[in-house]
């Protein structure tokens, strides 16, 4: 169902999933759930659990981080979400779908 939800509501197209490190019980609950995924949904989805160079079939080590084989830097997701911070747009979208957005981020992009 999460999945499905991303695919319908997140705001980009959703070319493929890689899941990555999963435990055992997360295959065992995907593997009842998936008979509820339609059949391009399923197409979709990929499992990799600690083999690198099947994620590397994939998403090139160009877009990865080292920690995955690749050749990036690490990101930290603090460094994304504060830039987003600092659009206005984004801010005042995200609040009205009724995100919580701090009070100080909030009132400087309403000036």
């Amino acid at each position: 169902m999460v999945m499905a939800l991303m695919v319908s509501s997140f705001p980009m197209k959703t070319h493929a999933i890689h899941i990555i490190h999963q435990s055992w019980v997360f295959d065992m609950i995907y593997a009842m759930f998936k008979p509820l995924l339609n059949k391009e949904m399923q197409q979709r989805v990929f499992f990799h659990g600690d083999d690198m160079t099947s994620l590397h079939n994939h998403v090139a080590t160009t877009s990865l981080p080292k920690k995955y084989g690749g050749t990036r830097d690490e990101l930290p997701y603090s460094k994304w979400i504060d830039s987003l911070s600092m659009k206005p747009k984004i801010v005042k979208e995200m609040h009205s779908l009724g995100y919580v957005v701090p009070e100080e981020i909030l009132n400087d992009v309403m000036k």
